[in-house]
């Protein structure tokens, strides 16, 4: 019996095996390098998404971030792409009142109700923003790409400034916004002073990390006072007082504190979406650049927080509230010209 034969056979064979091997593993890193952390658009139900896809083929969990108001969608290009390269979905929305952000020249709108007079706003102000959120999640879920690739299950929800207003009250502090989507809450210089107001805090009921700056004198002392937003909320509950920062330094512009952004940001949603136990280690660390760091967990407890505005910065509220205006003004000025 000739034995050279079966052996080319199993030969070849075997070159075909390592072939199809080779192939497959082609494809499978060409799908992965096609979700990269690059910002995609994509139009679901007339409405535009913007979205950062993970390098990951595994199911991963989803991040959805709510501009300020006048900003857009691409705000925080940077954390997004963070976000993504951590294993994150991300996913964002231009609400109604977004500004210009490398496109056409968008008119600032007036808001809802002045922010000076908080008094006045109730679950009624800005839901809008709040049934944008719940589109885009239903859109999302309803297509096949998203559907395979995200855990819908894991969501989080990053606001800046009234985006962090949507986030409060999505988390809880408006009861009729409440969603059972979201699992965590990160709120960048959130406009919380609503709240506050009307003893809605309280009603947070999913893990939050509010993030402040010693500069951001409209908004920061909001969250830190004795009768603030932070001690208001129940655990989990994290503040973070940037040192130097001001109320854009959560955008692309201003660059400075984007890593400390980054870190606590990823690190909170590691541990309360990923189920990262090292992370919620990390989440009590002050870094150099944090004046400030509070927590109330199930692994520690700081001190209450007291007031964080520097020393040298002695506004009063008509000050503050001039401050507040005049970026109101420069917001408006930019997006005319």
């Amino acid at each position: 019996m000739n034995l050279k034969l079966p052996l080319l056979v199993i030969n070849w064979l075997k070159i075909a095996v390592a072939i199809v091997i080779l192939v497959v593993g082609f494809a499978n890193n060409l799908s992965a390098q096609e979700l990269t952390a690059e910002m995609q658009t994509i139009e679901l139900d007339g409405k535009k998404i913007y979205y950062w896809p993970p390098f990951t083929q595994r199911k991963a969990p989803l991040v959805i971030f709510s501009h300020g108001f006048g900003g857009c969608a691409e705000n925080i290009k940077y954390f997004a792409q963070a976000l993504a390269e951590d294993g994150y979905w991300v996913a964002a929305i231009n609400h109604k009142d977004a500004g210009s952000c490398g496109g056409k020249k968008q008119k600032i709108q007036r808001p809802e109700e002045p922010f000076r007079d908080q008094e006045k706003w109730d679950d009624k102000i800005y839901a809008e923003r709040k049934d944008d959120i719940n589109s885009l999640l239903d859109s999302m879920v309803g297509n096949g790409l998203f559907l395979k690739h995200i855990n819908f299950e894991h969501v989080g929800l990053v606001g800046h400034s009234l985006g962090g207003y949507v986030a409060m009250g999505m988390g809880g502090a408006w009861q009729s916004w409440k969603s059972n989507h979201i699992k965590a809450v990160l709120a960048l210089s959130p406009y919380s002073a609503p709240f506050i107001a009307k003893n809605t805090v309280t009603n947070i009921s999913v893990p939050i990390m509010y993030q402040g700056g010693t500069r951001d004198v409209g908004i920061t002392p909001s969250l830190s006072k004795s009768d603030g937003a932070y001690n208001q909320t129940h655990p989990d509950k994290y503040l973070v007082i940037l040192d130097g920062a001001s109320h854009f330094a959560w955008t692309d512009k201003i660059t400075t504190f984007h890593p400390s952004i980054i870190s606590y940001g990823i690190g909170f949603f590691d541990y309360y979406l990923k189920g990262n136990a090292s992370a919620g280690k990390l989440l009590m660390e002050k870094r150099t650049d944090v004046a400030s760091l509070y927590y109330d967990n199930a692994q520690g407890k700081t001190d209450a927080p007291q007031a964080v505005i520097r020393s040298d910065t002695k506004l009063n509220g008509k000050l503050r509230e001039r401050i507040r205006e005049k970026i109101q003004e420069r917001v408006r000025e930019r997006s005319q010209h």
